[in-house]
């Protein structure tokens, strides 16, 4: 993500990346972390830039921030484009990576869950939101991505109304490894800006 915003810095757009709130240099107890608290996260940065005078706004999540962008953007007006990277099509879809009721392993890193992390998962219909965005949407999904299967991707392209785009990439799996996956996304999300903002 760090390269992605530099990318998109030097293309001339401003970029504000931020860690959710106990993730990275974020305050807060990951103990209690939810996908809502993700959105309120969004909207906040989103309104944030708004303030200072840039706009319109974009959005882009990865992962479960993918979900989460996709659901801000309905409370975002200002929102004129989306782009997700590896997101799920199915908030729930990440109770696989519980490894107890407690706990969550995110790229072999245990976390301490409340109940309400999973209870929170159910109540976000992303699909349904999907097929209501509205506004320019850009899915990037790897085929190889062993974390969040293609399939999701295909199911946000298929929910979604146009104008949208799949960029279906051979290799990259969840994280974007290769720097060519990168390098191409990059240069997708910047066309993609370019049409849609």
């Amino acid at each position: 993500m760090t390269r992605l915003a530099n990318g998109l810095a030097d293309a001339g757009y401003a970029a504000l990346r931020f860690d959710f709130t106990a993730r990275g240099e974020s305050g807060g107890d990951f103990r209690h972390k939810t996908l809502s608290g993700n959105v309120s996260d969004l909207v906040r940065a989103a309104t944030h830039l708004i303030q200072m005078g840039f706009g319109p706004c974009a959005l882009i999540g990865h992962s479960l921030g993918g979900a989460a962008a996709i659901l801000a953007a309905h409370r975002l007006k200002t929102v004129r484009s989306l782009v997700t990277i590896g997101a799920p099509s199915d908030a729930s879809h990440v109770r696989h990576l519980l490894s107890s009721d407690t706990e969550v392993n995110i790229a072999g890193r245990v976390f301490e869950i409340e109940p309400t992390f999973v209870n929170d998962l159910v109540c976000h219909d992303v699909i349904s939101r999907t097929s209501q965005l509205g506004r320019p949407y850009l899915i990037v999904h790897a085929k190889d991505d062993t974390i969040v299967d293609f399939s999701n991707g295909q199911r946000l392209f298929d929910a979604a109304v146009a104008p949208k785009r799949l960029l279906a990439l051979e290799e990259g799996g969840h994280l974007l490894g290769p720097r060519a996956s990168a390098e191409a996304v990059l240069e997708a999300i910047v066309d993609w800006f370019d049409e849609t903002l």
